[in-house]
């Protein structure tokens, strides 16, 4: 099983606590294949995946901002998005400071 299969969409619910449960794991054992998965399925052609990998990032990014560093240049993409809610999840200015 992937780790996206663990997301809020494919558990077939509408709430963020699998988002949640599953950037904490990923945090934790600082899982970067999983992060990278998650990362990639930004750009999936739907909707609610990317909005869930999003908040997957997010979440971890609060976590352990390091771990979300090297996706800087996809948040900034996504400033560019069609998809308010996109937009909105990928402001910088919401995101805890990146490491240098």
């Amino acid at each position: 099983m992937t780790v996206l299969n663990r997301i809020a969409y494919f558990q077939n619910r509408r709430d963020e606590v699998p988002n949640q449960e599953l950037a904490g794991e990923l945090a934790a054992t600082k899982n970067k294949k999983g992060i990278k998965e998650i990362a990639v399925n930004l750009w999936s052609d739907n909707r609610n995946v990317q909005s869930n990998c999003l908040k997957v990032l997010y979440e971890i990014g609060y976590l352990e901002p390091a771990l979300i560093a090297d996706y800087a240049d996809d948040f900034l993409r996504l400033l560019q998005n069609r998809n308010n809610r996109l937009v909105w999840g990928s402001n910088w200015r919401r995101w805890p400071q990146l490491p240098n």
